[in-house]
């Protein structure tokens, strides 16, 4: 984590390939393992801090109206085209209604 703070007053394309890489290795292993996602987790924090310039109200929301929009625009039709997950069996299938296993 602390390899990141050097970089953390770089050039912005520095800025932003730094968190690019990063965001890349958290949505790649935060659902396997939390605490390895939170090794890319941490430093991408400290990369979004230097960001946060200061910038025109106006010029932020736009922005943020663009990024959401186009990100919607990007994921809903992944998700309408992905195939339901199938629903896993009850623990119960197969056994009689009303019975009991003594």
């Amino acid at each position: 984590m602390c390899g990141a703070l050097p970089l953390a007053h770089a050039a912005d394309a520095v800025l932003v390939l730094g968190c690019a890489a990063r965001t890349l290795g958290v949505e790649a292993l935060i659902g396997r393992s939390y605490g390895l996602g939170r090794v890319c987790a941490t430093p991408l924090a400290l990369f979004d801090t230097e960001f946060a310039g200061a910038r025109a109200t106006g010029e932020l929301v736009t922005e943020r109206a663009v990024d959401t929009v186009v990100g919607a625009a990007a994921g809903f039709p992944a998700a309408v085209s992905s195939p339901s997950p199938s629903p896993s069996p009850s623990p119960t299938a197969g056994r009689p209604t009303g019975s009991r296993t003594s």
